[in-house]
């Protein structure tokens, strides 16, 4: 087990989706893809005030993630991360 940083700044929250942030461009993605698209998640501290109050996940497949990673949204999948990188 590992810990991660993620924060909602709006619109982050899909459904029973959460986006974690991994860290920045093609490093983020190669640390995202290492998750394998899904993680089971508890949620130990959750905050909405500031963007310094971030909510701590814990799950299986992330012990390689550094808790202090720059913040950078991790994509569902390579194709929606092209399409970001698009402008779509």
């Amino acid at each position: 087990h590992g810990v991660l940083k993620a924060e909602d700044t709006g619109g982050r929250i899909k459904g029973n989706r959460i986006d974690i942030f991994t860290g920045d461009g093609e490093n983020g993605l190669i640390k995202a893809r290492k998750i394998n698209g899904w993680a089971k998640l508890k949620i130990v501290k959750w905050g909405h005030k500031k963007s310094s109050d971030a909510a701590l996940v814990k799950g299986p497949k992330t012990e390689h993630q550094d808790p202090d990673t720059a913040p950078v949204a991790r994509f569902s999948s390579y194709k929606d991360y092209q399409s970001s990188k698009k402008g779509k």
